[in-house]
């Protein structure tokens, strides 16, 4: 018995120090790294990777948003739209640009905005900052904490987000036509959800919400109402 130990105590000594020194032949080209801690200047709530990888970030009442070169590890500042979008959801457009769908009121509180803005990266510029772009018209309610999904024809379908703490979350789903710039309501799928609730595209063109209840998840048609 005891030389069986021995040899159970060799092996076992032997698997921790060959599991130990992988690391040690790790290849930082292939199986990546991690840098040193870098500090930034603005707490990032909120960050995108743009298609001109800089990455767009912003804070809670902050009074711009500012864009990151990995590259260069510089920072830039960058337009900010004329509401709050701290809590706001998003999800990208055909052409690249970002929509971000409601945000915080400037009170304190969670009093969800109804509006929504476009982010072009390309020119560094949200769409209610440029008179030379539509600006896009508002949600009818506000959403604080939405979820934002892009869909297969281009469209956003935009999800739950508070109103106000005594009305709760908004039950109304609602599509972004990024064509014709309006929105269309869902008013056969109206319910309550969670905040930022798991929305993603199914493969048939539906949207799914998943939740973390058992038989609660659901598929959602956007093609109607």
């Amino acid at each position: 018995m005891a030389t069986l130990q021995r040899v159970c105590c060799k092996l076992a000594v032997g698997f921790s120090l060959a599991m130990c020194a992988g690391p040690l032949f790790a290849q930082p080209a292939v199986d990546g790294q991690w840098s040193s801690v870098i500090d930034w200047p603005i707490q990032a709530i909120h960050g995108i990777m743009l298609p001109n990888d800089k990455l767009l970030v912003w804070q809670s009442w902050a009074t711009s948003a500012a864009l990151w070169d990995p590259a260069t590890g510089n920072f830039e500042d960058s337009q900010f739209p004329s509401v709050n979008i701290f809590c706001s959801g998003h999800a990208w457009l055909p052409d690249g640009r970002l929509l971000v769908v409601g945000g915080q009121r400037p009170d304190g509180i969670s009093f969800g905005e109804p509006f929504a803005d476009i982010y072009d990266p390309y020119n560094n510029t949200w769409a209610s900052q440029d008179p030379s772009v539509p600006d896009v018209p508002a949600m009818g309610a506000g959403r604080w904490y939405p979820s934002a999904t892009t869909l297969g024809n281009g469209d956003v379908l935009v999800m739950s987000g508070d109103m106000s703490p005594s009305l709760g979350a908004n039950p109304l789903p609602q599509v972004y036509d990024h064509q014709t710039n309006t929105w269309r309501n869902l008013t056969g799928a109206m319910q309550v959800l969670p905040l930022y609730p798991r929305t993603f595209l199914a493969p048939d063109g539906r949207a799914i919400w998943l939740s973390n209840h058992q038989n609660e998840t659901q598929y959602i048609y956007v093609s109607r109402t």
